[in-house]
Protein backbone atom coordinates (compact mmCIF):
# COMPACT_ATOMS: atom_id res chain seq x y z
CA UNK A 1 0.00 0.00 0.00
CA UNK A 2 1.36 3.08 -0.66
CA UNK A 3 1.43 6.52 0.97
CA UNK A 4 -1.33 7.99 -1.18
CA UNK A 5 -3.87 5.03 -0.37
CA UNK A 6 -2.85 4.74 3.41
CA UNK A 7 -3.59 8.83 3.47
CA UNK A 8 -6.73 8.37 1.71
CA UNK A 9 -8.06 5.71 3.87
CA UNK A 10 -7.55 7.70 6.89
CA UNK A 11 -4.54 5.97 7.43
CA UNK A 12 -2.31 8.07 10.48
CA UNK A 13 1.03 7.06 10.54
CA UNK A 14 1.41 7.86 14.50
CA UNK A 15 -2.44 5.77 15.00
CA UNK A 16 -3.36 2.15 14.51
CA UNK A 17 -6.76 0.21 15.77
CA UNK A 18 -6.71 -2.35 17.22
CA UNK A 19 -9.38 -5.38 16.62
CA UNK A 20 -11.68 -4.00 19.42
CA UNK A 21 -11.89 -0.43 17.79
CA UNK A 22 -9.61 1.09 20.19
CA UNK A 23 -6.91 3.82 18.30
CA UNK A 24 -3.50 2.87 19.70
CA UNK A 25 -0.75 5.45 20.01
CA UNK A 26 2.72 4.16 18.41
CA UNK A 27 5.36 6.62 19.83
CA UNK A 28 8.23 7.49 16.99
CA UNK A 29 11.55 7.86 18.80
CA UNK A 30 13.57 8.33 14.98
CA UNK A 31 11.58 11.99 14.33
CA UNK A 32 13.14 12.84 18.35
CA UNK A 33 16.41 11.65 17.11
CA UNK A 34 16.55 13.17 13.98
CA UNK A 35 15.86 16.55 15.72
CA UNK A 36 18.74 15.70 18.40
CA UNK A 37 21.10 15.18 15.96
CA UNK A 38 20.51 18.14 14.06
CA UNK A 39 20.57 20.28 16.46
CA UNK A 40 23.80 18.59 17.74
CA UNK A 41 24.76 19.34 14.10
CA UNK A 42 24.22 22.98 13.97
CA UNK A 43 25.07 23.93 17.07
CA UNK A 44 29.03 21.95 16.31
CA UNK A 45 28.54 23.86 13.10
CA UNK A 46 28.18 27.48 15.25
CA UNK A 47 31.08 26.39 17.25
CA UNK A 48 33.15 25.59 14.27
CA UNK A 49 32.22 28.94 12.55
CA UNK A 50 32.93 31.04 15.58
CA UNK A 51 36.19 29.32 16.43
CA UNK A 52 37.39 29.79 12.96
CA UNK A 53 36.52 33.68 13.26
CA UNK A 54 38.35 33.53 16.26
CA UNK A 55 41.39 32.26 15.21
CA UNK A 56 41.08 34.70 12.26
CA UNK A 57 40.74 37.78 14.21
CA UNK A 58 44.00 36.46 16.15
CA UNK A 59 45.67 35.91 13.46
CA UNK A 60 44.92 39.59 12.05
CA UNK A 61 45.74 40.45 15.13
CA UNK A 62 49.13 39.41 14.47
CA UNK A 63 49.96 40.45 11.57
CA UNK A 64 49.11 43.93 11.93
CA UNK A 65 51.49 43.85 15.30
CA UNK A 66 54.42 42.45 13.39
CA UNK A 67 53.54 44.92 10.36
CA UNK A 68 54.01 47.79 13.21
CA UNK A 69 56.99 46.28 14.83
CA UNK A 70 54.99 45.52 18.39
CA UNK A 71 55.70 41.92 18.28
CA UNK A 72 58.86 39.88 17.83
CA UNK A 73 58.98 35.96 17.76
Amino acid sequence: MTRKTMRNRGFEPWTFRSCLGYHHFVINDNRDQRKKDSKKTSTATVTEIKTKANVAEKASTLVAAIDHGGFTP
